[in-house]
């Protein structure tokens, strides 16, 4: 591991420790449950449950994706690198399926072709090595296994440079946050052997309407903010499928399979 690679692990370490209590705010509205379970219904929809015998959630934070997983899978597991993170992960039900992890994605301690499913959401510009990190991810997912990402759309220059000055401003981020192009996720996979499927955009209106209210807590005192989420994601629904349009969503999200001869 590289010096700037150590430093960022350690940042990350620090940042969730002090962060894990704004996530328990970030959860507490209506309208922000609303949101979370759009976003877990759009992971799940992604995934091929059809063999759904275990899912390995990775930089699974406070685990709120995990229920939804174990709905559909036999096993289900959450890995993070913040202690303070998987005690709220704890808290999740069914806890007979749920098994937590602490632990990095550079080095998972889990064996070859251990997962029909692995899942980042919004985690894996977390990481410090993605090349690494990726190639863990080749190494424990079965073949012809799923990996689904949901990461800042660095696409549009105009988000690019958004983040780039709220990153340097708040002290919510460590140095090594960043957005990813489509192109550079895709050479990413590609370089570890992982086959890239589906490519798309998401979220528009209601993420910081609803999805950001540690980020955004002006919004928490909007009144109807239930209602006024639920408009809002029939609006970014409709949105996601216009011409122009869609390709300005917040989130970018890429799915990949291992292939079955790999």
């Amino acid at each position: 591991m590289s010096d700037r690679e150590q430093k960022i692990r350690e940042e990350e370490i620090r940042l969730h420790e002090t962060l894990a209590e704004e996530y328990v705010k970030r959860r507490a509205s209506a309208g922000s449950q609303l949101f979370d379970a759009y976003w877990n219904q759009e992971v799940i929809k992604c995934l091929d449950t059809s063999e759904a015998k275990q899912a390995l959630d990775c930089c699974c934070g406070d685990g709120i994706l995990l229920p939804d997983l174990a709905e559909r899978y036999d096993k289900v597991i959450g890995l993070d690198i913040s202690e303070a993170m998987l005690k709220l992960a704890a808290q999740r039900e069914p806890r007979e399926k749920i098994e937590l992890v602490c632990g990095e994605v550079e080095h998972l301690p889990f064996a070859d072709n251990a997962f029909d499913a692995i899942t980042f959401r919004g985690a894996f510009h977390h990481v410090s090595d993605p090349a690494q990190s990726m190639k863990e991810v080749h190494r424990i997912l079965r073949p012809g296994g799923q990996v689904v990402f949901f990461e800042p759309n660095g696409d549009p220059w105009i988000w690019r440079a958004a983040r780039r000055l709220y990153y340097a401003m708040s002290h919510r981020f460590s140095s090594g946050h960043r957005s990813y192009r489509a192109r550079e996720l895709h050479a990413l996979l590609e370089g570890a052997g992982l086959q890239p499927t589906t490519t798309k955009r998401l979220f528009y209106l209601a993420y910081p309407f609803a999805g950001l209210l540690d980020h955004f807590k002006v919004f928490r005192f909007v009144p109807f903010h239930a209602a006024l989420t639920r408009f809002l994601l029939a609006v970014d629904r409709v949105l996601a499928m216009i011409p122009g349009i869609q390709h300005l969503g917040f989130a970018l999200v890429v799915v990949a399979e291992k292939p079955a001869r790999s």
